[in-house]
């Protein structure tokens, strides 16, 4: 049996055969931090005693979900940000430039066969350049500033194949996530009636619709279906 996308990116990063389940220990390609967990990662770095980043070339900090402040203790985020980013070398940095995830392959962050890791769930995304990407918590971030590398289970891959015309006003996340009565969870879908959970699965979708849905909105960007 042939080899899945992400089992093929781990296998080129580790240099050894992998199968889903298998526990291995990546080199990270890049990360992306934004403004509301680097206080915390700042603070976890210190306390694991790191004194550099392991590439400061590969650390992206992006603030995004706070600009503009709505609220005082906002600030603390942005200074504490720029001084880490000063003490450490950092230079990609990015206010107000627009949404985290899609600077991360916008602006050519992220490519094809990468690892990547952000502290936030939607990390996944970056699935649409080919690369492997997950969100992460401070504590692992941290760790992966210091050392280069983090550990990861080898997901399995669920191919799911959506055939059919959607109706009217039915977007590409309707596809995903909802059926005609019910709204569904996200990383999740609906299969035979069933619900098909995806959390720590990597999934692969196939088929009419999907091709459908590029043709009738002229979108030229996977990104826009991820």
């Amino acid at each position: 049996m042939g080899k899945t996308v992400i089992e093929k990116i781990v296998e080129h990063n580790t240099g050894r055969s992998v199968k889903p389940g298998d526990i291995v220990t990546v080199n990270v390609d890049r990360v992306m931090i934004h403004d509301i967990f680097i206080p915390f990662v700042a603070e976890k770095f210190k306390e694991m005693g790191f004194e550099k980043l392991w590439d400061p070339d590969k650390v992206v900090l992006i603030y995004d979900h706070l600009v503009p402040a709505s609220q005082l203790d906002d600030t603390r985020h942005f200074h504490v940000g720029d001084a880490f980013a000063a003490k450490y070398g950092m230079t990609h940095v990015h206010r107000s430039d627009g949404i985290c995830h899609q600077l991360m392959t916008e602006a050519g962050y992220v490519k094809p066969g990468d690892v990547a890791f952000g502290t936030d769930s939607h990390t996944t995304t970056y699935g649409c350049v080919g690369a492997f990407s997950s969100g992460i918590g401070y504590t692992e971030m941290a760790s992966i500033l210091g050392t280069g590398t983090m550990w990861i289970k080898v997901p399995e891959t669920i191919k799911v194949v959506i055939n059919g015309k959607t109706k009217r006003y039915i977007d590409q996340i309707g596809v995903y996530d909802r059926n005609s009565n019910d709204e569904k969870k996200v990383l999740m879908i609906v299969k035979n009636g069933k619900i098909v959970e995806g959390v720590e699965k990597d999934i692969k979708a196939f088929g009419e619709t999907l091709g459908e849905k590029f043709d009738r909105e002229n979108i030229k960007n996977p990104f826009a279906l991820k």
